[in-house]
C-alpha cells in the first residue's frame, strides 16, 4: 500500500499526521506493506524505517511558490516524481493508493491512472466545513479538487457518521462509495505518573478556574468563539501551529478585554499535550465546522 499524506511526524499541522502515522503502523502490525510518501521536515532523514513501515519524505520546498495553494501543487509534483522512484525501487507491487484530504490530490489520481491501482482517499475535512460555505475563487479552487478526489476514488473513508453525511451533503458523494471508520487512541499511551496538583498550579492557583483549548489556531477551531466567553477564567491555549496565527487570534480579541488571563503556549511534545488534558478543569472544543473527535477521545481517556 502506498499512503500519502502532507504530513507525517515529525511534522504535526493538524489531526492527519498523528492519524496517517497510527493506521500506518497498525497496518504494519497486521502484515501489510506499507510506504508513507510525505512532506521534508527540518532534521528527519529523506527516507527511514519506523516499525516495518517505509516512510519516503518529498523535498516540498525545492520549487518557490507565491501562495499555499500554488505551493501544494509543486509539492505534488515533487510527490509524483518520487513515488515513481518508489514504484520503481519497492519489490512488491503497490496494490493499494490511499490519499489523505486533497492536499495530495493529484498525485493520487495521477498514480491511479499510471499503475491502473484502485484508490481510496480518507477526508478529514472540507473546504465548506472550514470556511461555512464556498464564498471566494480560492476556495471554489481546493473544493473542486475534493470533488475530484472524491470522484476518483473506489471508496472515500470518513472518521464520523455526521462527516458522511456532510460530504455525502457538500461533494455529492454517493451513499454506496462512503465508508465510516471511527478514529480510535491507544489507552496505554495515558498511563504515567506525574504530580498532577504540582503540574497545574504552574499556572492558575487553587481557586482559579482553568480552561483548555487544544488545537490550531485557525477559524474553523472556534477560539474566536471562545475568547468572549472566558470571562473570570485563566484560559489556557494548547496550540499547534506559527506564531503569526497566535498573533491574528490575538489581535482584536484579547483575552484580557473579556476579564481573562490567557496562557499561551505550544504543544511540542506527545507526553506534553497529554498532561494538558489532565491539568485543564475543562477542556473546551468550540469548533465551528464540526465535532473534532480525535481530540474529544484524548480527553475522555485522560
Amino acid at each position: 500500500m502506498l499512503m500519502l499524506s502532507w504530513e507525517f511526524p515529525p511534522r504535526i499541522v493538524g489531526g492527519i499526521s498523528p492519524h496517517v502515522y497510527n493506521l500506518s503502523l497498525e497496518l504494519s502490525k497486521l502484515g501489510v506493506d506499507v510506504c508513507v510518501l510525505t512532506c521534508d521536515f527540518p532534521g528527519s532523514p529523506a527516507f527511514e524505517t519506523i516499525e516495518g513501515v517505509k516512510i519516503y519524505r518529498v523535498d516540498s520546498y525545492k520549487f518557490p511558490a507565491p501562495d499555499f495553494t500554488s505551493w501544494v501543487f509543486m509539492m505534488n509534483t515533487n510527490m509524483k516524481i518520487s513515488a515513481g522512484n518508489i514504484v520503481t525501487a519497492n519489490e512488491k507491487e503497490i496494490s493499494l493508493i490511499h490519499a489523505h484530504d486533497w492536499l495530495v490530490a493529484d498525485t493520487a489520481i495521477g498514480l491511479k491512472h499510471i499503475l491502473r491501482k484502485p484508490l481510496v482517499t480518507t477526508l478529514h475535512s472540507t473546504e465548506y466545513g472550514r470556511r461555512n460555505g464556498i464564498n471566494s475563487d480560492y476556495q471554489r479552487l481546493i473544493h473542486e479538487t475534493e470533488k475530484w478526489l472524491s470522484y476518483e476514488s473506489w471508496r472515500v473513508i470518513c472518521c464520523s457518521n455526521y462527516m458522511a453525511s456532510h460530504v455525502h451533503a457538500v461533494l455529492n458523494i454517493p451513499n454506496n462509495k462512503l465508508e465510516v471508520i471511527p478514529n480510535g487512541i491507544d489507552a496505554k499511551e495515558f498511563n504515567y505518573v506525574y504530580d498532577r496538583a504540582g503540574f497545574r498550579k504552574r499556572f492558575v492557583n487553587s481557586t482559579e478556574k482553568l480552561v483548555l483549548f487544544t488545537g490550531r489556531l485557525v477559524h474553523e477551531k472556534g477560539v474566536l468563539v471562545r475568547l468572549p466567553a472566558c470571562s473570570g477564567f485563566q484560559f489556557g491555549l494548547g496550540h499547534h501551529g506559527h506564531r503569526h496565527a497566535q498573533e491574528n487570534t490575538q489581535r482584536g480579541h484579547e483575552p484580557e478585554r473579556h476579564g481573562a488571563r490567557p496562557v499561551l503556549r505550544s504543544q511540542r511534545t506527545r507526553l506534553r499535550g497529554y498532561r494538558s488534558f489532565a491539568e485543564g478543569g475543562r477542556t473546551d472544543t468550540p469548533s465551528t465546522d464540526w465535532t473534532p473527535g480525535l481530540v474529544l477521545s484524548k480527553a475522555m481517556a485522560e
